[in-house]
């Protein structure tokens, strides 16, 4: 699917997460890969068929690019963390494990979907081992 573009500062690359949300139909939205870039579109791929023309008002926030996003996210940690996900600066999203200080019963905390950022927040007076496994 192609979508067009005005902006000439828009530094995308091929495998870039490209994000559709709102203004678009509800068989559009999800995020797709970046397959081709040009100065007056961007080109992605998707694994579903998708409607050939489509209405769209799009908005500030109804197509969004990100270059490291991930869809699937494991995180492990041998002691308490915080995880915040894509922006947020909650603490509610934690990882506790099973028995603190030892790899073998670390707790941990999986994310499938659209991931462009991490901050973990160390909860613990220890240092803590974290493990992270992304997938695109």
């Amino acid at each position: 699917m192609r979508v067009a573009h005005q902006r000439r500062d828009l530094l995308l690359q091929l495998g870039d997460a490209l994000l559709v949300e709102s203004g678009f139909a509800q068989v559009v939205r999800g995020t797709y890969l970046v397959d081709r870039v040009s100065p007056t579109y961007v080109e992605f791929l998707s694994t579903a068929p998708l409607p050939t023309s489509a209405v769209a008002a799009v908005g500030a926030t109804g197509v969004v690019f990100y270059g490291a996003a991930r869809r699937f996210v494991r995180v492990e940690s041998d002691q308490e963390v915080a995880l915040r996900w894509n922006g947020s600066t909650d603490d509610t999203c934690r990882v506790v494990p099973l028995v603190a200080g030892t790899s073998a019963g670390a707790g941990w905390d999986e994310k499938v979907g659209t991931a462009w950022s991490l901050t973990i927040v160390n909860k613990s007076s220890r240092d803590a081992n974290v493990r992270v496994f992304s997938a695109e």
